[in-house]
């Protein structure tokens, strides 16, 4: 398996600015999607450097009706403690995000469920899964729910994406999403009813 990290996550939007210090995402479509527009350091800033890069983020997301900053630092490198009590001043959030990669053979083999059927996203489910979607999504707001749905219908037409809907005794429990490249499959996007 390639060495795979944060960098190979699919992303519907654009690289806007990229140096040796970040690169800074940016989905016009998906304002609201924090995981769409962030910047990635390319290694760990020193304080000054991160203020820079904190400023540029904050102008141009004031310049395009955005009111989120979100900041992902390297794979497998953690901050250190100047860092870390920077980023606590200064009322950031934080959380550990992991990566994992596992071969197909490595999956493991599990019985045939009766009461669980997982199907791809057709034209018949089409209406089903944008509807599941949304009452998960209304709950971080209408424009973010509304924007998921323009970019769930986009995916529905994307041959490299494929929308799979979970079934739970015939009524709709989950969804994921699979993003196909050449060497890879990502899952994201993994919805599981929390009644389940």
């Amino acid at each position: 398996m390639e060495n795979i990290s944060f960098h190979n996550l699919y992303r519907p939007g654009k690289v806007v600015c990229k140096n040796e210090l970040f690169i800074h995402y940016y989905t016009r479509e998906m304002k609201l999607v924090n995981d769409y527009n962030e910047i990635q350091f390319n290694r760990m800033p020193s304080i000054a450097e991160f203020i820079l890069a904190e400023e540029y983020l904050k102008d141009f997301h004031f310049n395009h009706q955005q009111n989120h900053l979100k900041f992902c630092f390297p794979d497998n490198e953690p901050l250190y403690p100047e860092m870390i009590n920077f980023l606590c001043c200064s009322n950031y959030g934080n959380c550990l995000m992991e990566l994992y990669g596992i071969h197909p053979e490595q999956f493991p083999k599990i019985e045939k469920l009766p009461d669980i059927s997982i199907q791809p996203v057709t034209d018949e489910q089409l209406q089903t899964y944008l509807a599941f979607e949304y009452e998960q999504d209304i709950k971080y707001g209408r424009g973010f729910a509304e924007e998921k749905q323009n970019q769930n219908k986009k995916n529905f037409q994307n041959e490299k994406i494929l929308q799979l809907l979970a079934y739970y005794k015939g009524k709709p429990a989950g969804t994921v999403t699979a993003i196909i490249s050449e060497h890879t499959v990502e899952l994201d996007n993994l919805i599981v009813l929390e009644s389940l």
